[in-house]
């Protein structure tokens, strides 16, 4: 006899199978006027990536993907790729010293930090490897999509994408002159604003620029010995495409970029007594340190990329130079000793550089 839980599972199997062998037996010209009667309401949008360095639909490629377009990154407010955590399930992005990018993807990712590590979590931008860990803490500003694939990657993408790969693509030239100017302001006297151009210089040329400029001028807290404000900031970037179109099968597009950040920090602030037995004191954000804590990043690049469509297959040769330098100074210690394990920091020298030049990475795909 069946009772109770088990007669209410019975008769819940029973009609799902019924109603399963009814959508089964169903014609289906009845099912297709039924979907075209709605009109697009229901039609699923088409979104191309190049997951595997040729565009396809996102339905035709076997791999778990996210992938975003540059209006849902304005929209959510996605400035780089340190926000990118907030839009992207799976992934997270942390910062070591303030100015290296670590990403993770489904935990897999890198704790260490120097200029000679490379995280196995790959960044791409417009088919560009992003070696060094302070270029991959770079700005989202003039992006078309940012493609996050999760899991190893090895196959395409080389040694360095174990646990996957974002991968960054920027807008392409138009020869239509398009444009958008924006400015913001907010707490602690932020301010800065966003360029963005694009339009066609000649018959078959044409470019876009995107600039970027923010500063917030008044810090998170004070150093209370020198008395300075730290945690403010100034940063710009910029990028310029020129794209050539000798033939309707033909690409070649020369970019450039540049990206500085000028900032009072890192900042360490000892949550109970230090080392040498004293507070910090001041606010919740304030430190007390013989040295006001000072980051530099700088870096910049140009890429040369050509593409080619054959009757069966495409090349596609991509040269690129890049230069990445961050030089950090900060006071770990909690002390105002003017000395910091031993060394004068004045002495220290700067935290990471790094520098690459890649030629003629050609591919053809069918």
């Amino acid at each position: 006899m069946i009772k109770g839980d088990r007669l209410r599972h019975f008769f819940l199997r029973v009609a799902l199978c019924v109603g399963g062998c009814l959508v089964f037996l169903a014609p289906a010209g009845e099912v297709s006027a039924q979907t075209t009667s709605t009109g697009d309401e229901y039609m699923l949008e088409e979104i191309t990536v190049q997951a595997q360095k040729r565009e396809e639909l996102i339905q035709d490629v076997p791999i778990a993907i996210t992938a975003e377009d540059g209006e849902t990154l304005d929209r959510t407010k996605v400035e780089d790729t340190f926000d990118l955590k907030a839009l992207v399930p799976s992934l997270d992005f942390s910062t070591g010293v303030g100015g290296l990018g670590l990403p993770r993807i489904r935990g897999v990712g890198s704790t260490g930090t120097g200029p000679g590590i490379e995280n196995p979590v790959a960044v791409y931008v417009d088919g560009v490897y992003i070696g060094s860990q302070i270029g991959q803490l770079t700005g989202l500003d003039d992006v078309a999509q940012v493609a996050v694939l999760k899991g190893p990657q090895g196959t395409l993408f080389g040694r360095n994408a174990t646990g996957g790969l974002l991968q960054i693509t920027t807008k392409r030239p138009t020869q239509d002159f398009t444009g958008n100017v924006s400015a913001s302001y907010g707490n602690y006297n932020t301010y800065g604003g966003k360029v963005y151009l694009s339009g066609g210089l000649a018959d078959k040329v044409a470019a876009n620029l995107a600039v970027k400029y923010e500063k917030r001028d008044d810090g998170w807290g004070v150093n209370v010995f020198t008395g300075n404000d730290i945690m403010t900031q100034e940063s710009s970037s910029g990028r310029l495409k020129v794209l050539w179109t000798p033939s309707d099968n033909t690409d070649v597009t020369l970019a450039g970029d540049f990206g500085q950040v000028d900032s009072a920090s890192p900042a360490f602030r000892a949550l109970t007594r230090n080392v040498r037995g004293n507070f910090a004191g001041g606010g919740e954000r304030d430190i007390d340190a013989d040295v006001d804590p000072s980051l530099e990043a700088r870096q910049h690049g140009a890429s040369l990329t050509v593409k080619h469509d054959f009757d069966s297959v495409q090349l596609l040769s991509i040269s690129a130079y890049r230069y990445d330098r961050l030089q950090v100074i900060f006071d770990p210690d909690g002390t105002t000793e003017d000395e910091w394990a031993g060394v004068p920091m004045a002495g220290l020298p700067p935290l990471g550089f790094a520098h690459g030049f890649i030629i003629n990475n050609n591919e053809i795909h069918k």
